[in-house]
């Protein structure tokens, strides 16, 4: 990870720099709008796409693309079955783009893990989360019988406990980050 300098002296953000400034910004909006908006994902995805396009010409370009299907490919399961939102995938898209796919898969293991335990404390503190953990595990079993997919997705009917996603992937992507640092 090196700065990059002006002509003046100006510090320019590198890639990872870039990345952490998205990940506080995705975190801090989920929690307080409960949306990961299109202005901050979409921009990190294209500045990804052009970062690794510019630095590693074609073969960058294709890097990042990687990424960003890697993200698509292994998240919208999971969207579909409205276990996160829209912007959570795009969140990770732009991980992905920023990353590539080693990067992301390291960085989604890490906010699996992360989100997983977030989920277990927030399902375990709450009756509502209780029960949207039955209610989950019912839809499960009826999935692996039928191998209809449309029986996961929640009716919108009840609500379950509410579960900042954005703020897992900010924290499983730091802790990925860090790790491949600190084990170098």
């Amino acid at each position: 990870m090196t700065w990059a300098h002006c002509d003046r002296g100006t510090v320019l953000m590198g890639p990872l720099h870039f990345l952490v400034a998205v990940l506080v910004l995705a975190a801090l909006c989920d929690i307080f709008s409960r949306r990961i908006p299109n202005w901050l994902t979409l921009p990190a995805i294209a500045m990804g796409l052009a970062y690794h396009l510019w630095t590693g010409s074609l073969a960058g370009l294709l890097f990042s693309i990687g990424g960003v299907a890697l993200a698509l490919v292994f998240w919208a399961p999971f969207y579909v079955m409205g276990g996160i939102g829209a912007g959570d995938v795009k969140l990770l898209a732009a991980v992905g783009a920023l990353l590539g796919p080693v990067g992301l898969f390291h960085s989604a293991l890490c906010t699996a893990i992360v989100g997983g335990i977030y989920a277990a404390l927030v399902l375990a503190a709450t009756q509502a989360g209780r029960q949207t953990a039955v209610e989950y595990k019912k839809r499960l079993g009826a999935f692996l019988l039928t191998m209809n997919i449309t029986g996961l997705k929640p009716d919108g009917r009840r609500k379950g406990p509410l579960l900042y996603y954005g703020v897992a992937i900010a924290l499983g992507t730091l802790l990925s980050i860090w790790c491949k640092g600190v084990y170098r």
